[in-house]
């Protein structure tokens, strides 16, 4: 059975019922194709002072391979470089780590699986009408990925983007190779295809494959209703990125979140992408308004939460906002802010993952100086 003849999508309007071997949504609409396949597999050639691709690619590695020791090891195994490290150098260490990093499935009960490892947690709803999965790692291990998807239920499979981040997208060409659907907030396909600077890590992002982008757009709420289940996507307002959604499998009592949430140290925010710490303390809030005391939470990053464990999460954002933000309003510098340490107490409890007080008080300050027009 195909998507199209058994998914009902509720996007700004009515319910729109999708007849067999269409897929048209007011708030989830096909995209354009309109790059080549392979466009940007020679990533600017001969150009000195820009990464070439093999160098970026190793950089993402890196980024991912933070994200998910902090989900693997413990506070001593990462202490790692330290934060005397600038955040480039940082991911350029711990890159060589990603492939000691395993997949692993593990059952969240029903027909829902969790699928952990190199890079951003995936999520996987089986059934009837194929599988529903949520991201898909990095790129250098899509293609061990696709056959683990594969082997969990037969039929068509439906991708769903939280963000462009390529710990969470890495895997889409590897997946649409072997058919599925691409899914994603009408800005992901943008960003994936076109290249990309992350500039708190000097790190440029070369553009995806075609194969690889979301071939529908969604606006700002949908909801999907295959294999049972009511599955929840809902864009929040620049965040993380400008094109973050969470997932919330209803009857499940199962909520994605994507990197609007790492559980239990801190977490990435692009700037340069429109992400702030306001953006993400407000995520948090809208998620906290959802989500029960039994509700079991998937974070981008990090072992799986409650809504206790968000409830630290948001505090600790918000505790950071509120000291970093009047530095930023005095007009001190970017170095001059890091060199007050203002995370200082927070270190103990939030500095357990790779990134550091420095690191993050530089990652906060970013999305603050952009949202308030100096640095």
């Amino acid at each position: 059975m195909t998507l199209g003849a058994v998914a009902r999508l509720t996007g700004r309007g009515s319910p729109i019922d999708f007849p067999s071997g269409r897929s048209r949504l007011e708030s989830a609409r096909p995209l354009p194709a309109d790059r080549d396949a392979g466009q940007g597999a020679d990533f600017y050639p001969g150009t000195d002072e820009i990464m070439k691709r093999r160098d970026s690619l190793k950089a993402m590695a890196g980024l991912a391979t933070a994200s998910a020791l902090g989900r693997m090891a413990g506070a001593s195994e990462l202490q790692g470089p330290g934060e005397d490290v600038t955040l480039p150098e940082l991911i350029r260490q711990v890159g060589p780590m990603m492939n000691s990093i395993p997949i692993q499935v593990a059952s969240l009960g029903g027909n829902l699986a969790l699928i952990s490892g190199p890079g951003g947690n995936i999520t996987a709803l089986t059934g009837p009408d194929g599988i529903v999965m949520v991201d898909s790692f990095v790129p250098a291990k899509g293609a061990e990925l696709a056959p683990v998807v594969r082997k969990l239920a037969p039929g068509p499979i439906t991708l769903i983007n939280t963000h462009w981040h390529f710990d969470h997208t890495g895997g889409n060409a590897a997946l649409a190779g072997i058919g599925a659907r691409i899914l994603a907030h009408e800005s992901v396909r943008g960003r994936l295809g076109s290249e990309q600077y992350m500039a708190d890590f000097e790190m440029k992002i070369p553009p995806s494959p075609t194969s690889a982008l979301p071939v529908v757009g969604l606006g700002e709420s949908t909801t999907l209703y295959l294999n049972g289940e009511e599955t929840q996507l809902q864009h929040v307002a620049p965040a993380h990125t400008d094109g973050d959604i969470f997932i919330h499998y209803r009857k499940a009592d199962v909520l994605q979140t994507g990197d609007l949430f790492s559980n239990g140290f801190y977490p990435n925010i692009d700037s340069t992408a429109g992400g702030w710490i306001t953006g993400m303390i407000a995520a948090a809030d809208l998620i906290l308004g959802l989500v029960g005391e039994t509700t079991r939470i998937v974070p981008g990053h990090g072992a799986m939460a409650t809504k206790a464990d968000l409830k630290a999460f948001r505090s600790m954002l918000a505790e950071v906002r509120d000291k970093v933000a009047p530095l930023v309003d005095a007009g001190k510098t970017m170095n001059q802010a890091i060199a007050t340490k203002p995370l200082a107490s927070l270190e103990a409890q939030w500095g357990r993952g790779l990134f550091k007080g420095t690191h993050f008080t530089r990652l906060a300050y970013s999305g603050l100086a952009m949202h308030r027009g100096s640095k």
